[in-house]
């Protein structure tokens, strides 16, 4: 494959949507405070929808960055539908199954439209729970990732993806707010990228039902994060419970964050 590398971005760019020709939901989650003073690195996660839409001038841009090494949250079904690229990348996959429609389905039917705080909170926990190994697997991988920078991915870029990120920089101190705000820059691109997908359901109810997928409030986070403090004492207590050590923890902490 012929890539064209052009210059890497400035490593403290204000703005923190990348442009990687391909992919909708890029950014870095550097520059964000953390309660000791810090500040997360710039160029050691990134968040991303699908990387397998990008271009080679994308591709191009991803190396350029520094990225060496990918986590894969597709699922086999996902990855079988839409087969990854060879790119002389690290590639590491943890399988998580995020919301399906026959769950929005069910909440719909209960009165409870995912597009409500609490519902989707209530979402995102069963999800947390039923994926305890996975996330703490997606963890463990970024943490002993070889250097470089590390995108993390599935092919919406949005819950599973969002949720990972939350826990990490939860980890290294990040204030709820800022994992809120930093959950809510998705959004536009989200939205804008998926109206023909919408449309193209073949009923109003399915579309509502896409619609939904969609459409999980920022601040369906922030009680979230309000749970794990309650039930777990935090992130890191969710994370050990799942089964990551103290080790990747701190190695965690290590390559997010300054301070």
């Amino acid at each position: 494959m012929t890539t064209t590398q052009p210059p890497a971005p400035a490593p403290q760019a204000p703005d923190r949507t990348l442009r990687w020709d391909g992919c909708i939901n890029v950014r870095d989650v550097g520059g964000l405070p953390t309660q000791s003073g810090g500040v997360t690195r710039w160029r050691a996660l990134v968040r991303a929808d699908s990387v397998r839409t990008l271009t080679d001038l994308g591709w191009g841009s991803l190396l350029g960055y520094g990225v060496r090494t990918i986590i894969d949250l597709r699922t086999p079904e996902e990855c079988e539908k839409d087969p990854a690229r060879q790119v002389p990348l690290e590639v590491v996959r943890v399988p998580i199954v995020g919301r399906t429609p026959d769950e929005i389905r069910a909440a719909r039917e209960a009165g409870k439209l995912a597009s409500s705080i609490e519902a989707a909170t209530a979402v995102y926990l069963d999800l947390l729970e039923r994926e305890k190994a996975s996330f703490a697997s997606a963890t463990t991988a970024f943490a002993s990732a070889e250097e470089g920078t590390v995108v993390v991915h599935c092919a919406a870029g949005k819950d599973r993806t969002g949720l990972l990120v939350a826990m990490l920089l939860a980890v290294v101190g990040v204030p709820p707010a800022s994992i809120v705000e930093d959950y809510r820059v998705s959004a536009p691109n989200i939205a804008a990228a998926y109206q023909g997908w919408i449309a193209s359901g073949e009923t109003e109810t399915e579309r509502e039902l896409r619609r939904a997928l969609i459409a999980s409030p920022p601040e369906a986070m922030a009680g979230l994060l309000e749970h794990l403090d309650v039930a777990h004492g935090g992130a890191a207590g969710y994370l050990r419970a799942a089964g990551v050590t103290d080790e990747p923890l701190a190695l965690v902490r290590t390559r997010l964050a300054t301070g």
